[in-house]
């Protein structure tokens, strides 16, 4: 990207304009303006295409004029009509150097016409070129560096590939009209988006990130992080140059909005828009995300595409759209925007671009045009600011930048910078915000306190998030009717925090690495929205009996704090779903009193029968614990049948619970648990238990299945590795079929032992006729990549690993019959070889004998097949 063009050179510049037009026809007047060219131009109106043409007769030698230059800069494509007597003219041939210049230096795209010329007449200078040319060096004897430009030119766009039409090649209408269609597909793949109309501070922006993407190569596939904080301007950075770069691409795709999209619509919705985009066909049907997966992989990864995702929150969006760079083809690039800069870390994104704010000038710049759209250095802008703005993003010194008759009435968002100081001026501000629905003070580094609020009573948010010199938060924050969001993440020297007595809609409440919050607000009055609990990384060491009157409590999360006992009062949370609880040194353990008064609440009311997630990592987990726990569920026939777990729990992590005896660990190992498939259980662990019916030592296990359907619901398997691994390292399971990879499954979460079901690590597979054979036997191959995702670091599984073995579920008879741990096709190959040989040998007195060992060798192998399977892996080699 040429980053010393002209829309560069401006403090403010409007970037929607950078492309003013589709198209720019460069064309001899008199050889076919009232002809083949006004046919063109006429053409690509009516299809809707803004083309420029000149329409003023310029002589021969005329100098291009700065609006011409302008209008070839602002093209998106270039058509040169080469006509016989193109060449003879030298403001033609100027035009054509500007444009090889301005449009393919830029990597746009120039479409040569050779209207009834030879493009080697062209190339070579012969013929009317060639005459054009001696008349040219005669004229211009002085100056032969002009015509050799000239020449190169020439030599240059007869070289690109364009259109040729010669008299009698057809119907001049349908030539133009194959143009205008193939121009009018790109224009719409690649239509500019539509950006702000006053965009300040992004030139260095832009250049950097023009200098990440590295748009001019072709080797490889760029992933391009774009991080900062919400509203700082990084969609309209990644529009811009999204803008500026499409035309580069064979498809482009521009997905917006996809946190909001994904949770709105699905993640199949935006793979499909993704496929439309780049492949430019309408209607393209997805079962389900694994399958959309699959497409992409397979209908994108020789195409060369520009993808955008913007405003990504979840690492499931990017595994769904854009898991790996060989995803796509050569020369591809994906820009990526989000909040979060640990996302990018997580899936690998190397080269990142953080969108800080404006300084001063340039934030009071964009203030006075959202205002009064005029440049701050107009001298008929006024030094003061309306009552009708409706979102005021705050960059800089308030107390310095605006006057003090600056009172806003219909603020909407209000957000502070990094450097905010509660001034007098301020805190009388925000009084006077009485329609103000979004309160975001994150990142102000410089705020000590959050001042009464109690005159926005229309508040739905209030987020200081990693304000980390807070101290204090105001007790009117705790009355405020339509709170819906309360974030105080990461406020590291906050010690209080004011009682949540009269927020009735509040659905969300984040007191995560609060580090010095040592006690949890009583809750005086029932609650019941509150859905989300963020506790981690807390000084709080336990949680009041008021806590109770979370009625509403679907999520509650208490990572690494400081408890030395689990709270009782957890088992009195009727809507409780998602339970993590971690801890943080060797204690953790439920004391006799604790589990007295557990059973106390038993008898008085019971808890959720929806529990489906329960982590218990670092809190030294007890046998007695355990069977006291699984109480919370109250589907009691159930639990005496299967000895204590509960029903519906498919994913349990026992990480690190070294306490857990032999006993304990069998409750968890035991089949009638996994049966129905869909768990994914981690857990301390010696050995494969026997009733998996396949177990190999490694990293890998294979076997065979006949039919059209891959039996992953019949399927469980279990890892068993040396040692236990690190916590950053992940497991990723790896299907292949007949030696085809079709699958990569989501990381695991890893003790020395891991029982998963393929279902619950999205590693299904999707086919197409090349994988399978519907009548015969498939090879499928099992394994796991391991990783660790903090250095980015793949790791050799062989040297983890211990064994890998599968389950074939019970319950699936006709599916078992259709599943082998032994090749089905090696026996049979010498059976038949041996009754071949017998019926060569028709009458020899060895063909008896040659049945009887072919029937033999058959038994035998059936009989090793079932004794392997029926002896614990320890004791026989592979």
């Amino acid at each position: 990207m040429d980053l010393q063009s002209p829309f560069f050179s401006t403090h403010s510049f409007n970037f929607d304009h950078v492309l003013k037009y589709d198209v720019f026809i460069s064309f001899r007047g008199q050889d076919t303006r009232y002809g083949f060219t006004g046919n063109l131009y006429n053409a690509l109106c009516h299809k809707g295409i803004h083309a420029f043409i000149d329409d003023e007769e310029l002589q021969g030698g005329d100098e291009i004029t700065p609006s011409l230059l302008s209008a070839i800069q602002e093209s998106r494509i270039a058509i040169i009509v080469l006509s016989p007597n193109y060449a003879s003219s030298s403001f033609c041939l100027d035009e054509l150097v500007h444009i090889l210049n301005c449009i393919k230096g830029n990597n746009r795209l120039v479409l040569p016409v050779f209207f009834e010329v030879d493009p080697s007449d062209v190339r070579h200078q012969r013929n009317s070129f060639g005459e054009a040319m001696a008349k040219h060096e005669k004229r211009f004897k002085d100056d032969m560096n002009k015509v050799q430009k000239w020449k190169e030119a020439l030599h240059q766009v007869a070289n690109l590939s364009g259109y040729h039409f010669k008299h009698g090649d057809g119907y001049e209408h349908m030539f133009i009209g194959n143009i205008v269609e193939n121009i009018s597909k790109r224009i719409r793949r690649h239509g500019a988006l539509p950006v702000a109309d006053h965009l300040v501070g992004l030139e260095s922006a832009v250049s950097a990130v023009a200098s990440l993407l590295d748009v001019e190569s072709n080797a490889g596939v760029h992933m391009v992080g774009i991080y900062g904080i919400g509203g700082i301007g990084k969609t309209t950075l990644a529009v811009v140059v999204f803008n500026l770069i499409a035309d580069n691409f064979e498809g482009a795709c521009f997905l917006e909005n996809v946190r909001e999209n994904s949770n709105k619509h699905g993640l199949v919705h935006l793979q499909s828009i993704l496929l439309c985009k780049t492949l430019g066909k309408e209607g393209i049907q997805i079962a389900g995300v694994r399958e959309g997966a699959s497409q992409i992989r397979h209908r994108l990864h020789k195409k060369k595409v520009l993808l955008v995702l913007d405003d990504v929150d979840e690492y499931e969006q990017l595994t769904a759209i854009a898991e790996k760079p060989d995803w796509f083809g050569p020369g591809s690039r994906i820009i990526i925007t989000t909040r979060d800069k640990h996302l990018l870390t997580f899936h690998g994104v190397e080269r990142t671009y953080e969108v800080r704010g404006l300084n001063k000038e340039e934030s009071l710049d964009l203030l006075v045009w959202k205002a009064f759209r005029k440049d701050i250095d107009d001298p008929s802008a006024p030094k003061y600011l309306p009552n009708s703005l409706r979102v005021l993003e705050w960059w800089g010194y308030p107390s310095k930048d605006l006057p003090y008759d600056f009172q806003p009435k219909e603020l909407s968002i209000l957000k502070f910078p990094h450097s905010l100081c509660m001034t007098p001026m301020l805190n009388s501000l925000t009084k006077e915000l009485v329609s103000l629905n979004v309160l975001n003070f994150d990142y102000s580094y410089s705020l000590k306190e959050i001042p009464d609020v109690s005159s926005l009573q229309s508040l739905q948010e209030l987020s200081f998030k990693e304000c980390s010199n807070l101290i204090e938060v105001h007790n009117s924050v705790g009355f405020l009717p339509r709170l819906k969001i309360l974030n105080a993440y990461g406020c590291r020297k906050l010690r209080s925090f004011p009682t949540t007595n009269t927020l009735p809609l509040l659905e969300d409440l984040r007191l995560c690495f609060c580090s010095s919050l040592e006690n949890f607000p009583e809750i005086p009055k029932e609650m019941k929205h509150l859905q989300v609990l963020y506790l981690h990384a807390t000084g709080i060491k336990d949680l009041p009996c008021s806590f109770r009157n979370l009625s509403g409590l679907e999520y509650l999360k208490m990572a690494w704090n400081e408890m030395c006992e689990m709270p009782s009062v957890i088992g009195m949370m009727p809507q409780l779903t998602r339970c993590e609880i971690v801890g943080g040194g060797n204690e953790g353990r439920v004391s006799a009193k604790q589990e007295k008064g557990l059973h106390g609440i038993l008898t008085l009311s019971l808890p959720s029968s929806d529990m489906e997630y329960l982590q218990l990592t670092d809190s030294n987990l007890s046998d007695e614990f355990f069977q006291l726990a699984v109480e919370w569920f109250p589907k009691v026939e159930h639990l005496r049948e299967i000895r204590g777990i509960p029903p519906c729990l498919r994913h349990f992590s026992a990480v690190d619970c070294k306490s857990l005896s032999s006993r304990g660990t069998n409750l968890l190992l035991n089949q009638e648990v996994h049966q129905n498939g869909g768990t994914r259980f981690a857990m301390p662990a010696e050995r494969i238990p026997r009733w998996f019916e396949g177990r190999n030592r490694g990293a890998s296990i294979s076997f065979w299945f006949h039919g059209n359907c891959f039996p992953s619901r019949a399927l469980c398997f279990a890892i068993l590795l040396k040692e236990k691994l690190p916590s950053s390292i992940k497991l990723i399971p790896i299907v292949t079929i007949n030696g085809n990879y079709v699958s990569r499954g989501t990381p695991l979460e890893m003790d020395q032992f891991c029982i998963f079901d393929l279902r619950m690590t999205d590693c299904s597979v999707t086919y197409d006729e090349s994988l399978h054979f519907e009548y015969e036997w498939n090879l499928v191959e099992v394994s796991y990549e391991a990783r660790d995702y903090c250095t980015n670091r793949e790791i050799p599984s062989e040297s983890i690993a211990k064994e890998i073995g599968m389950h074939v579920s019970k319950q699936e008879s006709s599916i078992m019959q259709d599943i082998r741990f032994t090749d089905p096709y090696a026996m049979a190959e010498l059976i038949i070889m041996m009754m071949m040989l017998s019926m060569v040998l028709p009458n020899h007195k060895k063909q008896p004998l040659l049945l009887e060992t072919c029937i033999g060798l058959w038994t035998l192998l059936c009989l090793t097949h079932t004794l392997c399977m029926s002896y614990d892996c320890d004791d026989w080699e592979d």
